[in-house]
C-alpha cells in the first residue's frame, strides 16, 4: 500500500506545469481522501456497523468451516481467498482488496491527471475511494470484479485481450453471478449497435430494444416477470435505500417503462435525494456528482467521427457501463447493493472520460 501511494505521488510531481493554488488544494484533498479510506479499510470493522458486512460474515464462516455446506457463488469466493492465502486474515484481504481498487483506479486516470480533471471527475474519484474502503475492503464477491475491470482496461492493448476479458466475464457468471451472462450479451450487442455509428440514438434504441427483448425473453423462457428476482429479494430484505417500481403491470410494455424508469432513478437517484437522511443524501449526491461527471464525455463519445469511433475513443467502456445500468436497473433490490456493485465499475467510467478526452485532443487507442 505504502508503494501504492509513493507512485501516485510520483506521478503528480511528474509535470513540468508549476503547480498552483487549485491543483495543490486537489493534491491534498486526494491524499486525506486516500488516507482516510485506508484507515476505514483497517478499523471498518469496529467503525461500520454490522450489517455492511454480511455477506463477509458469511464468506468467513464458509472459510472457517462453520458454516452449511454452500455450493454456490459464495463458495467459490470463498475458495477463491483460500487459493490466494486470504483465508486466515480479514485485515490483509481488505488491504488487498483495497489496493486492487486504488490500482484499478490509477490505472485508468492517473493522480496528476485526476487533479486536472473536472471537478465531478476528481470529487467522484475521491468519494469512490472513500466509499471503496467501505463496501469492498472486506470479504466481497467484488473482489472478482475488481480484477475483471482490471482485465477490461488492459484490452486496450489488443483485441485479443477482448476475447479474453469475455470468457472471464462469462465465467464469473457461471460460478458467481448468473446475470453477468447478460452484461456480456448487452455488451456484444452495444458494441455492435454503436459500430462505425454517429450520435446518442443508435445506443438509445439499443437500450430501448435490450429492455423490449428482455421482458419477452423473461416471460416467455423464464416464466416471470422482468423484475421478478429483484423484488423476490426485496421480499426478505430490510433497507431504508430500497429501490420501488415506479409502475406495476404485466403488460410488456409497461414493464420495459418501468425498467427504463428504474434506469432513470439509478442515473439520478432522485429516492435518496428527497430522502432528507444524511446519509441517504450523500449516497444520492456522491450518484448524481457521478452521472454528472459523465455528461461531457459521452457528448464527446457519441458525436465524435467515425474515424475515431473505428479506432476506439471510448465506445467500450460506454457500451460496458450502458449494458452494467440496463442489468442493474432489473436485478438491483437497494441502492447500498448498488453503490457496492457499481464501485468496480467506476474505474471503467473514469477510462471513458479519458479516452473522450484523447478523442477531442485527436488522439486515438486502439480497439
Amino acid at each position: 500500500m505504502t508503494s501504492l501511494m509513493q507512485h501516485a505521488r510520483h506521478r503528480a510531481t511528474d509535470t513540468r506545469a508549476p503547480m498552483d493554488g487549485s491543483t495543490a488544494a486537489r493534491h491534498f484533498i486526494l491524499t486525506v481522501s486516500l488516507v482516510g479510506g485506508i484507515f476505514v479499510a483497517v478499523f471498518g470493522r469496529d467503525l461500520l456497523p454490522a450489517t455492511y458486512f454480511n455477506d463477509e460474515q458469511y464468506i468467513r464462516q464458509l472459510l472457517d468451516r462453520t458454516a452449511p455446506s454452500d455450493q454456490g457463488s459464495f463458495s467459490f469466493t470463498a475458495s477463491t481467498y483460500a487459493t490466494l492465502r486470504l483465508a486466515g486474515s480479514p485485515l490483509l484481504a481488505s488491504l488487498a482488496s483495497f489496493g486492487l481498487f486504488l490500482l484499478l483506479v490509477f490505472r485508468a486516470l492517473g493522480w496528476s491527471e485526476l487533479c486536472r480533471a473536472g471537478l465531478p471527475v476528481f470529487l467522484t474519484v475521491c468519494g469512490s475511494v472513500l466509499l471503496g474502503s467501505v463496501y469492498l475492503a472486506q470479504y466481497s464477491k467484488e473482489f472478482l470484479v475488481i480484477g475483471l475491470s482490471i482485465l477490461f482496461i488492459e484490452t486496450r492493448r489488443h483485441w485479443a485481450l477482448e476475447a479474453v476479458w469475455l470468457a472471464c466475464a462469462l465465467l464469473y457468471g457461471y460460478f458467481v453471478r448468473d446475470y453477468w451472462y447478460l452484461v456480456v450479451v448487452l455488451y456484444i450487442a452495444f458494441r455492435l449497435t454503436t459500430w462505425r455509428t454517429r450520435g446518442p440514438m443508435p445506443l438509445i434504441a439499443g437500450v430501448v430494444a435490450a429492455y423490449l427483448t428482455l421482458t419477452v425473453a423473461f416471460e416467455q423462457f423464464i416464466g416471470v416477470s422482468l423484475v421478478h428476482f429483484r423484488t423476490s429479494v426485496q421480499l426478505h430484505l430490510d433497507s431504508t435505500t430500497m429501490i420501488h417500481d415506479p409502475i406495476t403491470s404485466s403488460n410488456y410494455l409497461m414493464q420495459s417503462a418501468n425498467a427504463i424508469l428504474v434506469l432513470v432513478m439509478l442515473i439520478v437517484p432522485y429516492p435518496l435525494l428527497m430522502s432528507l437522511q444524511v446519509l441517504q443524501t450523500i449516497l444520492g449526491a456522491y450518484l448524481t456528482l457521478f452521472s454528472f461527471a459523465l455528461l461531457r464525455p459521452l457528448r464527446s463519445i457519441l458525436r465524435r467521427s467515425r474515424s475515431a469511433l473505428v479506432h476506439g475513443g471510448g465506445v467500450k467502456p460506454l457500451c460496458l457501463i450502458a449494458s452494467f445500468l440496463v442489468v442493474q436497473s432489473i436485478f438491483e433490490p437497494d441502492y447500498g447493493s448498488y453503490i457496492k456493485h457499481l464501485l468496480p465499475m467506476i474505474p471503467i467510467a473514469l477510462l471513458m472520460t479519458k479516452e473522450a478526452s484523447d478523442t477531442r485532443s485527436g488522439i486515438t487507442t486502439g480497439d
